[in-house]
């Protein structure tokens, strides 16, 4: 009997059936035998990140026994030794290493995508990371009048000494200090940044220590002279070969790290330090320290930039816009 006939279909088999070649334009599911379970990819990652079996179970809140089962679940479901357990802990193999570099882009690729559609309708939330130094001395006495202004917004601002993963969305907000010596600040290619102000570098002390220590009259004469430090040498010897002085093995001073601290240990008479106006205006202003006057010194020298650096698709989002207009009013604002 004509279209009586049909012919058995294997499961799964149905009128939407691909025949090999034939294009599926990305409506077909990825073939279910092809994706492990999930849980045994985030642990295989976490090892593998982490380096050790006990490590990924800590990060994970979980136990390492149950970290070991899904390693060999995803061992077996692969077919392939993706883990080496010698003596020297859980190491991957050649074969591990291949594998790992696709799990985890996919891996951060999901998180990403998942931060990011969080993110969509958070407008209201500003985190603000910035180089300790200009966040205590300046940004910090300032910040509440855009507070005041932003009564909408959960404003969260916190020091650090290095930049936020903008990709896991850290921070909305970066600023930092980008010396013109040294390596340069590296940032991702989804981030934007803007210079808010390369301000001039001068050599500080306290009324006290110039009045008791040997005249300074050139830039040359600070050699004899205790130095404060940041966290190397650099910032002092780019300065003074500015000032066409050539710095040698001279180390007379104390390291302390963060810009924000030779200022004080200035205002304290320890010795000289480099700043500029953002970390020593309240001191200057005060007469706690003065700029050490210098006969041989003619011309400004600016050692870097501050930068303000945020994500290129939220740059022009509510709170960040408006907290950058607020900050370039601030900036340009005349030293009072």
């Amino acid at each position: 009997m004509a279209g009586s006939s049909t012919t058995a279909r294997k499961p799964g088999q149905g009128s939407t059936h691909l025949t090999r070649g034939a294009r599926n334009n990305g409506l077909d599911l990825p073939r279910r035998n092809s994706i492990p379970p999930f849980a045994a990819l985030r642990a295989f990652d976490a090892v593998a990140r982490l380096g050790g079996v006990r490590k990924a179970a800590d990060q994970m809140g979980l136990d390492h026994a149950v970290i070991s089962r899904h390693l060999r679940s995803l061992e077996e479901w692969t077919g392939t030794i993706l883990v080496d357990r010698g003596h020297a802990g859980a190491v991957l193999t050649p074969e591990g290493k291949i594998y790992h570099r696709s799990v985890a882009e996919a891996i951060d690729l999901l998180s990403n995508a998942t931060m990011n559609l969080l993110k969509q309708g958070d407008e209201r939330q500003l985190r603000i990371w910035c180089t300790p130094g200009f966040l205590s001395k300046w940004l910090l006495s300032r910040i509440s009048q855009f507070e005041d202004a932003s009564k909408d917004t959960a404003i969260e601002v916190r020091p650090s000494d290095y930049q936020p993963d903008f990709n896991r969305h850290e921070a909305e907000i970066d600023i930092r200090y980008a010396p013109t010596y040294g390596p340069s600040i590296h940032f991702p290619g989804n981030v934007r940044t803007f210079e808010l102000a390369s301000p001039a570098v001068v050599p500080i002390a306290s009324p006290e220590y110039l009045a008791t220590h040997d005249t300074i009259a050139n830039a040359s004469d600070l050699l004899a002279h205790n130095l404060l430090h940041e966290e190397s040498l650099e910032h002092w010897r780019a300065w003074l070969t500015a000032n066409r002085v050539t710095m040698g093995q001279h180390d007379n001073g104390i390291r302390l790290w963060h810009a924000h601290l030779t200022v004080d240990a200035a205002r304290q008479g320890r010795g000289i330090a480099l700043t500029n106006r953002f970390l020593a205006h309240d001191e200057l202003a005060s007469g706690r320290v003065v700029e050490v006057p210098l006969q041989d010194v003619q011309r400004p020298v600016c050692l870097g930039s501050y930068l303000l650096f945020a994500r290129t698709d939220r740059w022009s989002s509510y709170s960040i816009a408006k907290f950058r207009h607020w900050l370039t009013a601030q900036i340009a604002a005349p030293v009072g």
